[in-house]
């Protein structure tokens, strides 16, 4: 068996919903577990012609959790993550059970920075501090940013909103600023937490 059979009970877990392993698979460091999933079927017409969203699993021997890291090739300023204990719970965000929403630092500043972060119809989201991630790039050349600045997202936002999700951004003297987070990400991104979670509690 490979390295990754430390992990042989995760890894057939997701089984189901890998359509290839990350192209850097092989540069991947001992103990380190990693997936890119498919934007999901019947997506719209543009989404169809973008690249497909990149969803990785992280995780190392030695921690106390599993990562999931998505985002989109075409925007990668900001993305969704998740920090699953190995007991399946999810324990990032700005409370248990939230998502993380991060943005790069540069991204925020030339956006013009936020006093705090809402979605439709109202939704405040919490705002859960600056991240620094010294495993961004564990297969060598799809990375996520080193260094984020974190929104907490509730998992039945994600889940709820059937549509992409729009987030607002106010600032306090001047306008509000958007970003979306497409579906195709968030379906795939989610589907990778719901293996991970559901595989750790089977353990």
């Amino acid at each position: 068996m490979t390295k990754s059979g430390r992990v042989l009970a995760l890894s057939a877990a997701l089984t189901g919903l890998i359509a290839c392993a990350s192209p850097s698979i092989g540069r991947t460091p001992p103990a380190v577990e990693g997936t890119v999933l498919p934007s999901p079927t019947g997506a719209d017409s543009t989404a169809a012609r973008a690249e497909p969203p990149i969803v990785q699993v992280r995780q190392f021997p030695s921690s106390a959790r599993v990562s999931v890291v998505g985002w989109t090739s075409d925007e990668t300023a900001y993305g969704l993550r998740a920090e699953v204990s190995r007991a399946g719970d999810l324990v990032g965000g700005y409370r248990r059970g939230d998502h993380r929403l991060y943005l790069t630092p540069v991204y925020v500043s030339d956006m013009g920075g936020f006093s705090h972060a809402m979605v439709s119809p109202g939704a405040l989201l919490r705002h859960s501090g600056v991240s620094r991630d010294y495993d961004a790039c564990p297969y060598g050349d799809s990375c996520s940013p080193r260094e984020t600045i974190g929104i907490g997202i509730p998992d039945s936002v994600l889940r709820t909103h059937r549509d992409s999700l729009v987030v607002m951004f106010r600032r306090r003297d001047a306008s509000d600023w958007t970003i979306t987070v497409r579906r195709e990400l968030i379906d795939a991104y989610l589907g990778a937490v719901d293996s991970v979670t559901a595989a750790l509690r089977r353990k």
